[in-house]
């Protein structure tokens, strides 16, 4: 778990280079209970940017995978040509909720000395998922909380994406958060986009 806070950057799981394997064995997901509370970050080369002593292509690999099992927090890049994979498994109950858990833009160029500063970009502001992977017996559940999208190279399976709205949630503009975009996606994939119906009319069709 990583403090909360909207002033500094705290990463629960970072990968410069290599592969991190949370829950996950033979990229499988097991079944041990998860709890992260943090913004994640794995790096990814472009074009000779890691150079010799920065950062190679990072890989993570989460898998929640039971009812108790959970994560807090956005997918931070240094711009999305460097934006190393990131593979999320859920299922079974678990839940994702894609809010910030720190200040995102941590590898901030800007701030950092010659001759680092040279290798790193700026956050673009998106979540980027290499492979999410849901559970299409047992579903989990993605809960939508921040400005920023998630862009998803490849889907498979069945995940449940919950938006919160304000007024009767009729109008794009009724919802906050930022899109849910699948790039690709296996066949008989599904989603279920789930608000609830608070300042909704029930017994209005149109409205429903």
């Amino acid at each position: 778990r990583t403090p909360e806070t909207p002033t500094f950057s705290h990463y629960s799981l970072a990968s410069y280079g290599g592969t991190i394997n949370m829950n996950m064995e033979n990229g499988v997901a097991g079944q041990n209970d998860v709890t992260l509370v943090g913004n994640v970050i794995a790096a990814k080369e472009h074009n000779g940017s890691g150079g010799e002593y920065f950062y190679r292509d990072g890989t993570i690999n989460i898998g929640l995978n039971t009812p108790n099992s959970s994560w807090k927090g956005v997918i931070d890049n240094f711009g999305g040509a460097h934006a190393g994979d990131v593979n999320l498994f859920i299922g079974n109950g678990a839940t994702w909720t894609h809010a910030n858990a720190s200040r995102p833009n941590g590898m901030d160029s800007n701030s950092m000395p010659a001759p680092s500063n040279s290798h790193y970009g700026q956050y673009d502001g998106v979540s980027y998922i290499n492979r999410l992977v849901g559970n299409k017996n047992q579903k989990g559940s993605i809960i939508m909380k921040d400005v920023a999208p998630i862009y998803v190279n490849t889907y498979e399976g069945a995940v449940d994406v919950i938006y919160e709205h304000k007024n009767d949630g009729s109008l794009a503009t009724d919802y906050a958060a930022g899109d849910f975009v699948v790039l690709s996606a296996n066949k008989d994939s599904s989603i279920n986009l789930i608000t609830d119906n608070s300042n909704i009319n029930m017994q209005n069709d149109t409205t429903v």
